[in-house]
């Protein structure tokens, strides 16, 4: 059977070097269910030429190196806007079709624009357009730097204690960070409200500069100002949300039905606080007393945050300036779900593609589903070939009724308590004894792979930065090995075997000595145990 798996790319600029971190997912059958997806880094080149064809042509020398060289080996492409932009999947795909001398025609290979970073854009499209949230920011961020560091943050954690309050580190905003972050950056601008309070008068007190005192007046009058903290209140509800959804959608287990409905609940819960806001708002102005009630119930549960500041709510713009948000934040999200970039277009993604075709993707390759007998064998054969028409999947992996049949008989006899990864392996275990079972497995795994979470290589990316953090003049050739044994292979703490295999197996240079030991030749035993490291082996190569 042939291994099938999606690829992923993104860039990133560590210490003056803009990497392309490549990577694939794919699923392993006999993994456990619950890390039955897998993502695995292949190759982090140095960029050198930053157009299409060239950031192309290193993706594909990254995928020769374990050997995908054809485009039938590939579910789906998934990138951020950039690349996208640029043309890189259809330029990658068109140098893999040319040198794998495959037949000329479009091939079916999903271009796929990452969720998360769809929902970010989608973020940045709604604030732009409403002053109030950017103010509102830009005030938090102007405060928050009060405190992050030095002797502001040390003045903050003292008035805390003494206030009881046990105080968390401000956070600053960052327009390129997903959601979660924006929702950790107001939290913790919530829960230090009252220290920072406290700090701002205590300074005003004593500071003699009265532009600078100005500068502290200003921030005192908006910390008391009880409309600031009912919006900075409603931007925490918000964010809450879509930080769930960011996560959701970031999943490497989710499987694309499940991670559209992750996309869609978020849509849904931005519109439930959006009229939970509105009816509050118009309650305030009826003397039903039942609707004012239901009104009540509704903004606790959706906004637990701001329903703490419905005095405000009630005699204010807020609520008319949060339900202005939530409108076009919820559009928004609809139209960047489809892939779509600011001027419209679509640039080449499958996002749309893939979102259309769901239905036929589920009745294919949910095995939920085909266990409990809501699919025929002759609906997934049909919606199979449904799936070929819009080039999803190539037409050699057309499900056959007869295949669909086998698979839906074997799933039958199975616990009805199975997952979709359970019942796979269940398949997976079955099929060198059926030919029929095996050919509906190729297409089941390729569909899985189709809503890849491109953000993951975020995440590798992170972990390319703490290894050249940590060693700035590590060879780049040596730190995207360190890249690769972090990230594919044990834990440092249980890598001993892993550091074994590749010492006998590559011809690298390795170090003999740990830091200590060098450190200990170099500057003597006294200072050497004072600049030691904690573990010794923070990096493999030199």
């Amino acid at each position: 059977m042939k291994k099938k798996s999606n690829e992923e790319e993104d860039k990133v600029t560590i210490n003056r070097r803009t990497v392309d971190v490549v990577a694939i997912l794919t699923v392993v059958p006999e993994a456990p269910a619950s890390s039955m997806l897998q993502s695995y880094v292949v190759a982090a080149p140095v960029v050198k030429l930053h157009d299409g064809a060239s950031l192309a042509k290193e993706i594909q020398e990254a995928l020769a190196t374990i050997g995908v060289t054809k485009t039938e080996q590939l579910a789906a492409i998934a990138a951020d806007g950039q690349y996208h932009r640029l043309g890189v999947p259809e330029k990658l795909l068109s140098s893999m079709r040319a040198e794998g001398q495959e037949r000329s025609g479009p091939a079916c290979v999903a271009a796929i624009w990452d969720s998360a970073h769809l929902m970010n854009l989608a973020e940045a499209d709604a604030r732009k357009e409403h002053l109030w949230v950017q103010e509102t920011i830009k005030v938090i961020t102007e405060i928050s730097k009060r405190f992050t560091y030095g002797k502001g943050l040390e003045e903050l954690m003292d008035t805390g204690k003494q206030m009881g309050i046990r105080t968390k580190r401000p956070k600053l905003w960052s327009g390129t960070r997903f959601a979660p972050h924006a929702a950790t950056v107001l939290g913790a601008f919530l829960h230090n409200w009252e220290p920072m309070k406290a700090v701002l008068r205590e300074r005003l007190q004593t500071e003699t500069r009265k532009e600078y005192a100005a500068e502290i007046l200003g921030d005192l009058k908006k910390l008391k100002d009880d409309d600031f903290k009912a919006r900075v209140a409603a931007l925490k509800d918000v964010y809450d949300i879509l930080g769930r959804g960011s996560r959701e959608v970031q999943r490497v287990q989710s499987l694309p039905w499940e991670s559209r409905r992750g996309y869609r609940s978020t849509v849904a819960s931005v519109k439930c606080v959006r009229t939970a806001v509105e009816a509050f708002s118009a309650s305030a102005r009826t003397a039903t007393e039942a609707a004012d009630a239901v009104a009540h119930a509704d903004l606790d549960e959706l906004c637990p945050t701001l329903s703490r500041h419905k005095a405000a709510l009630r005699k204010g713009s807020v609520a008319t300036d949060v339900v202005g948000f939530g409108l076009a934040l919820e559009t928004a999200l609809k139209t960047r779900s489809h892939g779509t970039v600011s001027s419209g277009g679509q640039r080449g993604t499958s996002n749309k593609d893939v979102m259309d075709a769901m239905c036929d993707i589920r009745d294919v390759a949910d095995l939920q589903r085909l266990q409990t007998g809501k699919a025929l064998a002759s609906g997934v054969a049909d919606a199979s070939r449904r799936l070929i028409i819009r080039r999803l999947i190539p037409p050699s992996a057309e499900v056959s009724a007869k295949s669909a049949e086998a698979a839906i008989r074997l799933l039958g006899e199975a616990s009805q308590s199975l997952g979709n990864a359970e019942l796979l392996r269940l398949l997976w275990s079955r099929r060198s004894s059926n030919a029929e079972v095996q050919q509906y497995l190729e297409t089941c795994i390729r569909l899985w792979l189709l809503s890849p979470p491109e953000s993951v290589v975020e995440s590798m990316a992170s972990v390319l930065g703490e290894v050249f953090g940590a060693h700035r003049n590590l060879d780049h050739e040596n730190a995207a090995k360190e890249l690769v044994i972090r990230w594919n292979g044990p834990d440092l703490a249980h890598s001993n075997s892993v550091v074994a295999s590749a010492a006998a197996s590559l011809r690298k240079k390795f170090r003999t000595t740990s830091d200590s030991s060098r450190l200990k030749t170099a500057l003597g035993a006294v200072i050497a145990g004072r600049m030691a490291k904690q573990c010794p082996r923070a990096s493999v190569f030199k």
